[in-house]
């Protein structure tokens, strides 16, 4: 008979929130919030846009992330409304991306390539894996009350009770970041987006500011 992960490390309240890991089960709740939150203010996603194509896509790596056990939700204590969702899963040495299928996605494995090609991430630490953090989603009527940082602090808690030495976070959105930052998250590597052409020289970020950029942080554990 299977149960339902746990995680010690993890779970309880907090604020009006209420913290338990994600199963497969919560996946339609998962993708519904992606759809009217994570897509729709994403700042690489806002600049080029999405498909349906696209959105499957990220559909199907979110779920094949549950199995890891290391993603987890945010739950409004008083309504057991989806608030907000960590997306986590296992990075090995030996792990290969899925060849991309649409063009946002050809765009975001050729940023993340020039972000691993600058950090070295296996080699300077020495390390064959890591808890690689995908997304923070957090719904537009939870914003601004502090949850992504306290969802990056539970984040930390998760991945050293499962004894990883090393997690890993990519950011686009200042915000994410800002919260990262805030509980130690330290920047690894940087691609600023202002005039970058991708493997076709195309401008990837037509018209972006100065400050606009895709970084890699790193926390150890």
């Amino acid at each position: 008979m299977s149960t339902t992960p746990t995680s010690k490390a993890l779970e309880g309240e907090w604020n009006g929130f209420v913290f338990r890991l994600a199963t497969d089960e919560d996946f339609p709740k998962i993708s519904d919030l992606l759809r009217d939150n994570f897509f729709t203010s994403e700042p690489l996603t806002v600049l080029w846009g999405t498909s349906e194509e696209y959105e499957r896509d990220v559909d199907m790596m979110c779920r094949a992330m549950l199995g890891d056990n290391l993603s987890f939700l945010a739950l409004d204590a008083a309504t057991n409304e989806v608030a907000g969702v960590r997306l986590n899963f296992h990075n090995a040495r030996e792990s290969q991306p899925a060849p991309p299928t649409n063009q946002n996605a050809k765009r975001i494995t050729y940023l993340l390539r020039l972000l691993n090609e600058k950090s070295q991430l296996f080699d300077t630490y020495k390390i064959e894996e890591f808890a690689n953090l995908f997304t923070t989603c957090v719904h537009k009527n939870y914003r601004q009350r502090g949850l992504v940082t306290e969802i990056y602090r539970r984040t930390i808690a998760l991945t050293r009770e499962r004894g990883y030495f090393l997690a890993m976070a990519t950011f686009t959105n200042p915000f994410s970041r800002a919260g990262a930052a805030k509980v130690g998250f330290q920047e690894l590597a940087r691609i600023p987006l202002k005039g970058l052409k991708d493997e076709d020289g195309e401008e990837l970020a037509p018209g972006a500011s100065d400050d606009f950029c895709i970084t890699q942080a790193v926390y150890i554990l």
